[in-house]
């Protein structure tokens, strides 16, 4: 035998016992049963991560706009408008149309 052919006997025959272990008549309900279970706790547990991560995004992008709302609208004291180097760059000669 060539060494194909025994790795697709090998394949077959390890096809062939998972078919056996998975329809077993006595303990192949429950293996099929315990497996739905878990597809069905696993999906569950998906969809909690989605909606989690969902309301994470949704309240970090709600956040992100109020403070950009804030410090846009944030108001500019006397003082600072008053300090040497904003006077320095507001001149009547920096200010002319070019």
């Amino acid at each position: 035998m060539r060494n194909k052919d025994v790795l697709v006997a090998m394949g077959g025959f390890a096809a062939g016992a998972g078919v056996l272990f998975w329809l077993d008549p006595r303990s192949g309900a429950r293996r099929r049963a315990k497996v739905g279970h878990q597809a069905t706790h696993a999906s569950r547990q998906a969809g909690d991560a989605a909606g989690k991560t969902a309301r994470d995004l949704a309240n970090r992008a709600k956040g992100l706009l109020a403070a950009l709302g804030a410090w846009r609208e944030r108001a500019v004291d006397d003082v600072v408008l008053a300090e040497p180097r904003l006077c320095a760059r507001a001149t009547p000669r920096t200010m002319r149309a070019r």
